[in-house]
């Protein structure tokens, strides 16, 4: 259909389709309106090599989703469709309609830095993370002016008239202040919704239930196993909706400031007093997304290891109860600053309305199932995978040993011994999930933000180690743990994996150079077996230091 009424004049195809509306009424005709938009997009051609067997479902999954729309949405997406067609462009139709349907767009943004992507799609759908889509910029600044008609500080601020960056659900739009504090002018941007961003995503929301209904429905033709997706729909559902509170995104911005306040290198964007509950207004940060800049092999290799280390292990090693971890750290969310060092850059981390919390307890049993992957211990993975769940599973051995049985059969899979350990442990819990086991929604965007941040690291660095930059950071830690671990060399008791930042146990170092791991770990062997040493020193210290005090106190 696309090929056939792209030449037609605007005002002709118009009426061509509410015609065709008039004549099969509404639900039927969005029904048509999804098959044809499927077919002419083909959206399988987007389907990651490693998702092959999931391709007829995305097919089917977007048709059902499209037909669960209003008539007017899908008109609005046929007449830009029909504008931007091209047969020799794979990805220009799904970027077009991902521009229509921030779900979509999300999710583009989501899969568009996976390696094994068709190059040719990748290029379109990188222009998702961050760009310019038409959005009208007079309706933005009225909206923001409303906003601010009756805060003291509107007189000194000066909007510049430009739409600086656009993303699935707001718009950034530079502006300077000449209020502050220090008395001089201070740039900023205002980050506000994009028109009707509310309705489309409650809309779509409703849409997503349905879909998931439909593919549960048919879960055999699809080898879903027993996949919960009702459940992760939902998840995902609250996730969407936290996107359009900005009211919440600014106490975020500030408790994420707050954590990264010791980190030199890792900036977030200050919240500016006169923001509301419908505008945020924050300090302007100047840099460039991460994956476009063009620096040396060594930068790109550092600048992967301080976002792998600022976006994973900060909050996976945070020293308190709840951390605070960036849900969506897709290219256009990492900016790279300009420092006076040409050999070192800062980053920037933007867009904090997708954010979540680990709680300390999720994290111990993530650490523990690091060990577990370390040492292809199956019985200890189905443990902690039960621990982690949301719905507790039976605790019977029979249902423990079922899950263990299924973990076993991974060992064997060729994605396991060619993945990085870190990836292994987040790729087990997206296998349980296909068992049927339920996650908590915040573990459930940890692991979604784990696999988007590794596509970016992938396209910034190829040659990065997740595992050695891992193995660096604890090698820190244990070194910062030194004098406490040598004490608990004596109180065993005192050796709990809860009580270390790195949250692992002298125990759980001993039994990975048992089982061999820690010899590709080499500095960590070495640092452990330093520490033997060092404790033996603490030791044979001691112990001529009490003797020395009790031939004294003989000698009195």
């Amino acid at each position: 259909m696309l090929t056939k009424y792209k030449s037609y004049p605007t005002e002709q195809l118009t009426k061509l389709v509410d015609q065709l509306e008039n004549t099969l009424g509404e639900k039927r005709f969005c029904q048509e309106m999804a098959k044809i938009i499927v077919t002419a997009i083909n959206p399988e051609r987007a389907v990651p090599k490693s998702l092959d067997r999931f391709a007829s479902l995305i097919s089917e999954g977007l048709e059902c989703f499209l037909s669960c729309l209003s008539g007017k949405r899908l008109k609005e997406a046929v007449h830009e469709l029909l504008y931007h067609y091209n047969d020799s462009e794979a990805g220009n139709l799904i970027f077009h309609l991902a521009l229509h349907f921030p779900t979509l767009h999300k999710l583009c943004q989501i899969i568009c830095r996976r390696p094994d992507l068709d190059p040719d799609i990748k290029r379109w759908l990188v222009k998702l993370e961050q760009g310019k889509y038409g959005t009208r910029l007079d309706h933005m600044i009225d909206k923001i002016k409303e906003e601010l008609s009756c805060r003291s500080e509107i007189e000194s601020i000066t909007i510049l008239p430009e739409i600086k960056a656009e993303a699935s659900v707001a718009c950034v739009i530079p502006f300077t202040w000449s209020g502050s504090s220090c008395g001089t002018s201070e740039k900023g941007v205002f980050k506000v919704l994009r028109p009707r961003i509310k309705e489309k995503l409650a809309e779509e929301l409703q849409a997503l239930a349905k879909t998931a209904r439909f593919i549960e429905k048919s879960r055999n033709r699809f080898d879903l196993n027993k996949l919960q997706l009702t459940k992760i729909i939902d998840a995902l559902s609250l996730d969407l909706r936290k996107e359009t509170d900005l009211h919440e995104e600014q106490k975020r911005l500030r408790e994420a400031a707050s954590a990264y306040a010791h980190e030199a290198r890792v900036h977030i964007p200050a919240v500016f007093p006169f923001s509301s509950p419908h505008v945020t207004a924050m300090n302007y940060v100047e840099g460039r997304n991460i994956a476009e800049i063009n620096v040396s092999e060594e930068s790109r290799g550092d600048l992967a290891d301080l976002v792998f280390k600022s976006i994973i292990c900060t909050p996976l090693f945070w020293k308190g109860d709840q951390a605070i971890f960036h849900g969506d750290p897709h290219a256009g969310n990492i900016y790279v600053l300009d420092v006076n060092n040409p050999d070192r850059y800062d980053i920037a981390l933007l867009d904090w309305t997708l954010a979540g919390h680990l709680s300390r307890a999720q994290r111990l049993q993530i650490m523990r199932l690091l060990v577990g992957v370390l040492k292809n211990n199956s019985l200890d993975i189905a443990r902690v995978i039960e621990l982690l769940t949301d719905d507790r599973l039976d605790k019977s051995p029979a249902n423990i040993q079922m899950l263990r049985l299924e973990v076993e059969k991974l060992f064997s899979h060729p994605q396991w011994s060619s993945r990085d350990p870190l990836t292994r442990v987040f790729w087990l819990l997206e296998q349980a999930a296909m068992l049927g086991v339920s996650f908590p929604s915040e573990l459930v965007l940890y692991r979604k933000a784990f696999f988007t941040v590794e596509g970016v690291l992938n396209d910034i660095s190829p040659r990065f180690s997740m595992a050695l930059s891992l193995e660096e950071y604890l090698r820190d830690l244990l070194l910062e743990e030194l004098p406490y671990r040598s004490a608990a060399w004596f109180v065993t008791t005192a050796d709990d994996a809860s009580t270390y930042r790195s949250m692992l146990s002298n125990f759980d170092l001993q039994s990975l150079i048992l089982h061999g791991v820690l010899n590709n770990w080499e500095q960590l062997t070495e640092l452990y077996i330093e520490m033997i040493g060092a404790s033996l020193d603490l030791t044979k210290n001691y112990f001529s230091c009490l003797l020395g005090v009790r031939q004294d106190h003989t000698r009195k």
